[in-house]
């Protein structure tokens, strides 16, 4: 739905509050997008913003959950550090939503900033989404299995591992899932083509959050299932 941003409206307090926390989480999970894609400058700003995080993150998890959190890449985002980053995001979002309530709480709504925040949401997503796509597309993301993969035995892989290899040897998989995703994201950029967009997103995103939940309960009965 377009905004009129030549209408006012009034939101009452529910909406308000419930815009202002996505707000507040939906910048701390997006930043530093788009400045990480500026030429040259785009790497040292998105190390520089994961060398803030990670520090309060890693503190997060050892004072209040015991835990002791390593931010190590494994290629995947289902890592400890990663739920407890999105963890820090929500408190954060939470805390940030009270405060501005507080110095805002008479403003009647907030329909410009809806309508550009669906913009730089459109445009996130878009950007996202064809990188992973063209990645599927020239199997940079899931290359093809070396040997060692290709002569261990099954039992002996990790879910994750036997996922990675299934979806490094099917090149047809890899190609319907990464057009899938590149087109979802080109569409999203054009405002006549969003709800396409939208809807083509959805459904191939719906098919990867599947495997990820598949490979994370069959994690758990890797872990604490063998005999």
């Amino acid at each position: 739905m377009e905004t009129n941003l030549t209408q006012s409206s009034n939101w009452n307090f529910s909406s308000k509050l419930i815009f202002r926390f996505l707000v507040a989480y939906i910048f701390l999970y997006a930043f530093p997008f788009p400045l990480n894609y500026i030429p040259l400058a785009g790497e040292f700003i998105q190390e520089t913003i994961g060398g803030i995080w990670e520090p309060l993150v890693i503190f997060t998890g050892k004072q209040f959950f015991g835990l002791e959190i390593t931010n190590v890449m494994t290629g995947s985002g289902d890592t400890t550090f990663d739920y407890m980053q999105s963890l820090v995001f929500l408190v954060l979002s939470i805390i940030a939503c009270l405060i501005w309530t507080i110095l805002d709480r008479k403003r009647p709504n907030y329909d410009k900033l809806y309508f550009y925040l669906e913009i730089f949401v459109r445009y996130f997503l878009a950007a996202i989404l064809i990188s992973y796509g063209f990645a599927k597309i020239f199997k940079t993301q899931f290359p093809m299995p070396g040997p060692y993969r290709l002569t261990q035995p099954i039992g002996e892989m990790s879910p994750m591992g036997l996922a990675w290899t299934f979806m490094g040897f099917s090149e047809g998989y890899n190609l319907f899932t990464g057009l899938g995703e590149a087109l979802g994201g080109f569409l999203l950029f054009f405002r006549r083509t969003k709800v396409m967009g939208g809807f083509l997103s959805l459904a191939v995103m719906a098919n990867i959050v599947a495997m990820n939940f598949l490979r994370l309960q069959g994690l758990w009965l890797w872990l604490f299932g063998r005999v």
